[in-house]
């Protein structure tokens, strides 16, 4: 049984930095909304929910010379998605049938409870009737690309115990 967790744990948040990485570089091609509200998206509003200012959320180092990158909410992104990724391990070990659809059912679920559910519920994104179809589509599809992402690593490394 330790086994089972302490793999899960390693390999689910190996698996979400990868799915994170891909589903970030999703919404960077297709931006789900325009240049100032994903400026003041989500994890800005959330952790401004949490208590941080405005100034303390967008807090950012400098990188490659010039380039100014938010390691606050980079930093929360990373970690919801290493969460949700240790979660998926842990439970396809103990239900296969969470890797249904190769990890894209895991990653409509999660979208189902997160961005049309639980985000909207505590006020910090729009419910979906107030959103475009276009931006619902685009974070659908990131979902969907998310679960996929981590069901590949987690197969790809048989120690996690996630099989086909």
């Amino acid at each position: 049984m330790f086994n089972i967790i302490f793999n899960a744990v390693w390999v689910g948040a190996l698996a979400g930095l990868f799915g994170g990485m891909v589903r970030f570089g999703w919404t960077k091609t297709l931006p789900p909304r325009s240049q100032m509200a994903t400026q003041n998206g989500p994890i800005m509003a959330f952790l401004q929910q949490l208590g941080l200012t405005k100034k303390e959320a967008q807090k950012s180092l400098t990188v490659a010379g010039d380039q100014s990158v938010p390691f606050i909410a980079l930093s929360v992104y990373y970690v919801y998605s290493m969460l949700m990724a240790i979660f998926f391990v842990l439970a396809a070990n103990f239900d296969g049938r969470l890797t249904y659809g190769l990890g894209t059912m895991f990653g409509f679920i999660l979208w189902i409870a997160v961005d049309i559910f639980l985000l909207p519920a505590f006020k910090t994104i729009p419910f979906f009737w107030h959103r475009s179809v276009y931006e619902l589509v685009v974070e659908m599809v990131g979902y969907l690309i998310f679960g996929w992402a981590i069901y590949l690593v987690a197969l790809g490394l048989p120690i996690s115990g996630v099989y086909l």
